[in-house]
């Protein structure tokens, strides 16, 4: 990350983490994946993660009030699927840039995440470094996918 440009008008003033645990990247692997990556965002400058929900209910209940940017939601949740959580939060939250964060890498998943109005797709296998460079690219208006998602 050294040399990496931050500054808090182009990156997220808060990251709200919806994940359920499942097949991810080594390092995060390691611990709880809401823990993990609480962490890694803030211990990175220009990152704050304002909070992480084990369900989608608990995230649509709390999201409104939550002063986040960006919301990155898994797929696989218990109860509420990813798709409707996203459906929800763009409706209670329609500004907010949601990001999926999953193991799926079908094409029929990805366009449902994005009718639904998600704005990014990134793969669990992608490296954390990585994930908060097209977390980025997110804030500053782009369409972040993993390069595996964006070949199709």
């Amino acid at each position: 990350m050294a040399g990496w440009p931050i500054t808090q008008a182009t990156h997220p003033s808060g990251v709200v983490f919806t994940l359920y645990r499942g097949a991810m990247h080594p390092f995060i692997h390691a611990l709880n994946t809401r823990e993990a990556w609480a962490v890694l965002l803030n211990g990175t400058p220009g990152f704050r993660c304002v909070s992480a929900h084990p369900s989608a209910e608990d995230a649509v209940k709390s999201l409104p009030c939550e002063k986040a940017d960006v919301a990155v939601v898994d797929l696989n949740l218990p109860g509420l699927s990813g798709v409707e959580l996203v459906r929800r939060l763009k409706q209670r939250r329609p500004k907010l840039l949601i990001c999926i964060y999953t193991v799926h890498e079908d094409t029929e998943k990805v366009f449902e995440s994005l009718k639904a109005g998600a704005s990014g797709y990134i793969l669990k296998k992608t490296p954390p470094a990585q994930v908060l460079e097209l977390l980025t690219e997110l804030v500053a208006g782009g369409a972040p996918m993993s390069p595996a998602i964006a070949r199709k």
